[in-house]
């Protein structure tokens, strides 16, 4: 038996990717890779990293904080908290996150981050930051 061959089919990026699909998130690159909003670490973007704050809150496992006036936000680890902040001066009535927006998240390197930042996942995937800090996403 070639452990190298059962690692190939092991390899929970494709699986975690595609059932992103499944659940409806589409490709965030296009498919020429000229383009790739997330970077390229986003599980939707490259199968890099974990799922990003808008695939998370697209899927309705998050719930993010909309201040609508000036306020003090303690914002935890996105990987285990699932917190998040949408600055909006216009957040739509319906709650969507099909809108514009920017939105942030704390990214950390642990959970399902951990291993994409010690690991390239193949030739020409970006490796995700070591360190702790915010990501800011323009939806």
């Amino acid at each position: 038996m070639n452990l190298k061959r059962i690692a190939i089919f092991l390899n929970t990026h494709v699986f975690i990717h595609e059932v992103g699909h499944m659940f409806g998130l589409i490709d965030y690159y296009d498919y020429s890779y000229q383009y790739s909003p997330a970077g390229g670490f986003s599980m939707q973007d490259h199968n890099v990293g974990s799922h990003d704050a808008f695939s998370t809150m697209a899927l309705g496992w998050a719930e993010p904080y909309i201040p609508t006036d000036s306020c003090t936000i303690t914002l935890n680890t996105f990987q285990s908290s699932r917190d998040c902040i949408i600055l909006s001066n216009s957040w739509n009535d319906i709650d969507s996150p099909f809108d514009e927006y920017l939105l942030l998240e704390f990214y950390s390197p642990d959970g399902l981050n951990e291993f994409d930042h010690k690991h390239q996942y193949g030739i020409g995937k970006p490796i995700g930051p070591d360190e702790s800090g915010i990501r800011l996403w323009h939806v």
